[in-house]
């Protein structure tokens, strides 16, 4: 039993203790540590996050640019019409054949003819992405909007 209360007493004993000639306790050295740690990683993070986000703008902007010169170079293409068609610029009906064929442009029969033969189609997945890009954009407006002040 008397064991028990000598080792109460030397725990109170060790936590009262002060440091001599007033030098700092480890653990304050150790914070000093931590913040100067704080300090550099804090600047790495930014700049990986920056860094990511450049290259996500980057390789987006790539996207754009690279689908768009695919659908330019789609409208331009020749294509072959070998059936009546009416022409909803002029209201006129072409009189195209497998024996009299017409040639138009891809470009040219979507805005005349409201037609996409299959050589005129798009293959890629802009329309899908645009729509996402909205969607998301439409519901980060509407959080910042929305917050409760």
């Amino acid at each position: 039993m008397n064991n028990s209360c000598e080792t109460s007493e030397r725990t109170s004993e060790r936590t009262t203790l002060k440091p001599k000639n007033d030098l700092p306790l480890p653990n304050t050295t150790k914070k000093k540590s931590d913040n100067e740690r704080f300090k550099i990683v804090i600047p790495g993070v930014i700049c990986c996050f920056f860094s990511v986000l450049g290259l996500i703008i980057y390789f987006a902007v790539n996207w754009y640019v690279e689908v768009f010169e695919e659908r330019k170079g789609i409208d331009q293409k020749i294509t072959v019409v070998s059936e009546k068609w009416i022409d909803y610029e002029t209201n006129e009906q072409i009189n195209c054949t497998n024996d009299h064929t017409c040639l138009f442009n891809c470009s040219y029969i979507d805005k005349h003819f409201h037609k996409e033969p299959s050589e005129c189609e798009y293959e890629d997945y802009y329309n899908v992405v645009r729509i996402i890009v909205e969607i998301w954009l439409i519901l980060c407006i509407c959080t910042c909007l929305c917050q409760k002040k």
